[in-house]
């Protein structure tokens, strides 16, 4: 019976990290944050899909994203695109039920004029 201990506490301890990811994934508002990009962005943002990662820290990754009416620069409209936008979230404030992005990477940043 003693040799089964240690494989309990792994199993229960697996269980939590399990659930402890499920926790945090629920927890990520996706449309709040991207309301919360356009408002920091001030134009329209368009995005063909957003996924929740949670490996190795909790993001939101977002796809083909586009803003068609960045503003204007030079005199000339702006169009912003990007394949990836990554966002990647803070843990604590998720436990919390709030979203702090901690740090934003683009993968095919693109300004068009």
């Amino acid at each position: 019976m003693p040799a089964r201990r240690p494989l309990l506490l792994a199993g229960l301890v697996l269980a939590g990290a399990v659930g402890l990811l499920a926790l945090i994934g629920a927890r990520i508002p996706q449309a709040a944050i991207l309301l919360e990009l356009e408002r920091a962005v001030g134009h329209p943002i368009e995005v063909d899909q957003a996924r929740v990662r949670l490996v190795p820290q909790p993001a939101l990754e977002l796809l083909d994203v586009r803003a068609p009416d960045a503003g204007v620069l030079a005199g000339c409209l702006a169009r912003f695109e990007a394949r990836r936008v990554r966002l990647r979230l803070a843990v604590a404030p998720l436990l919390r039920g709030r979203a702090v992005v901690s740090r934003m990477d683009l993968d095919g940043p693109l300004l068009r004029l």
